[in-house]
């Protein structure tokens, strides 16, 4: 099924199992990331940044977490992103809300 990041987001907290490797991507990677984010931004196309895999349990309710099984460095690193930017549109004075909400666009 493919979802957007604010639908990833949307009611449910997001955990990395603890047998989940720790971040690991380079500059490299991270490099690479943004280059496609601005050639998707350029061309105004959605971006597939690829397979995230969701565990949850049959019986779960809204306060269980979705556990993050692959994909976790492309989350991360997405929500490392959006963290950075809303950080320096508030040092530039700029009044934003935490949302995933321009990120759909990308």
């Amino acid at each position: 099924q493919l979802m957007t990041l604010k639908q990833v987001f949307a009611g449910r907290r997001l955990v990395v199992p603890d047998y989940q490797r720790g971040y690991a991507w380079q500059a490299a990677q991270v490099r690479d990331f943004w280059a496609d984010l601005q050639q998707a931004a350029r061309g105004r196309q959605p971006h597939f940044t690829g397979t995230l895999i969701l565990e949850r349990s049959i019986e779960a309710d809204a306060e269980e977490p979705a556990y993050v099984v692959d994909g976790q460095q492309r989350l991360a690193t997405t929500v490392i992103l959006a963290s950075a930017l809303h950080a320096r549109a508030r040092a530039l004075g700029i009044e934003s809300q935490p949302t995933f909400v321009e990120l759909d666009e990308v």
